[in-house]
């Protein structure tokens, strides 16, 4: 479950001074939506990490969609994501569009 894993982040930051970096794929009309974005940084915002918003990269064998960044909010997602006074968020963009 999410609280096993989030319990054993929690553990290894303790032990180790670590932080965590967190990868988020974010898929249009799944997970892409800032009441979505709010709820991830919920969960984080405790703790001393990193967050990595990285849109979804099309397949071809996938019907999944990369969030617009017109209607999707991209730069909603980003100020959403900095509120939180122990996460940083950086915009994944580093492969081209198929």
């Amino acid at each position: 479950e999410l609280t096993d894993v989030l319990e054993a982040c929690d553990y290894y930051f303790q032990e180790t001074g670590r932080r965590i970096t967190f990868e988020y794929s974010l898929v249009s009309g799944v997970n892409d939506q800032p009441d979505d974005i709010r709820e991830l940084t919920g969960i984080l915002r405790k703790r001393n990490c990193h967050l990595n918003l990285i849109p979804l990269n099309p397949v071809r064998e996938r019907d999944y969609r990369k969030p617009d960044r017109k209607t999707g909010g991209a730069s909603e997602r980003q100020k959403l994501s900095c509120k939180s006074d122990s996460c940083e968020s950086y915009q994944g963009t580093g492969l081209p569009e198929i």
